[in-house]
């Protein structure tokens, strides 16, 4: 049986929207929404909240403590060293990749991931990296990237593109399913700015979406959004 894992990355300082992480978001925080959706779809793995080591890590400590998973600290800009110290707990064959920024999961896509998920493969993603879903990279290949010709400066914000760009790795990219939801509305579900809290806030709230289950979401329901 695959041993997952799942580090969500978040911090406080984000450009466009600060302390979006702590926003109340149809009761529980914007971050508890990512902890409890990962508790949903994965519910025998250790839960990991990736932070920067700053002034506001006491804050998401406290959540951590509230929500009983586990915090790593490290860099702000580099992103891929906090998953790195989180892939030498060699326990672990694969890291799910979550940002905190996209906490809501589709029950389909995320069934289909995990489904497909095999200790033969380094990495698995929905083609145009799927809000709705997520990434899955096993913890060797975490452990090999920086290290190897496919390592850029921009692994250190975006983690996998070393190694989603790389033929050097035995990567499973899925096909969208936009018969489901397409990219635009999958897009939709992404908080960056203050109106995209507010659109997915009002999504929630009139598709009746729930943190603590695994949601079916169609391209139908962003019809009326």
């Amino acid at each position: 049986m695959i041993k997952f894992c799942v580090g969500i990355q978040a911090r406080a300082l984000s450009k466009r929207l600060p302390n979006k992480n702590f926003f109340n978001l149809q009761g529980i925080s914007l971050c508890e929404w990512s902890i409890n959706q990962a508790k949903v779809y994965f519910p025998n793995s250790d839960i990991f909240l990736l932070i920067p080591n700053d002034n506001y890590s006491k804050i998401f400590e406290e959540i951590c403590d509230k929500n009983n998973i586990f915090c790593i600290k490290g860099s702000e800009s580099d992103v891929l060293s906090r998953y790195e110290k989180l892939a030498v707990i060699s326990k672990y064959d694969f890291i799910v990749r979550w940002t905190g920024d996209n906490p809501i999961k589709c029950k389909y896509a995320m069934d289909k991931l995990i489904c497909n998920c095999s200790q033969d493969i380094d990495y698995i993603c929905y083609e145009g990296l799927r809000k709705t879903a997520v990434e899955i990279v096993s913890s060797l290949t975490l452990k090999k990237i920086r290290l190897s010709n496919s390592y850029t400066n921009k692994c250190n914000e975006h983690v996998t593109w070393g190694i989603r760009n790389s033929k050097f790795f035995k990567n499973l990219i899925l096909d969208p399913d936009e018969g489901w939801i397409k990219r635009k509305n999958d897009q939709l579900l992404t908080i960056d700015t203050i109106s995209d809290f507010s659109r997915v806030n009002n999504f929630l709230k009139d598709n009746h979406i729930k943190s603590m289950m695994k949601n079916i979401l169609f391209n139908e329901q962003f019809q009326k959004n």
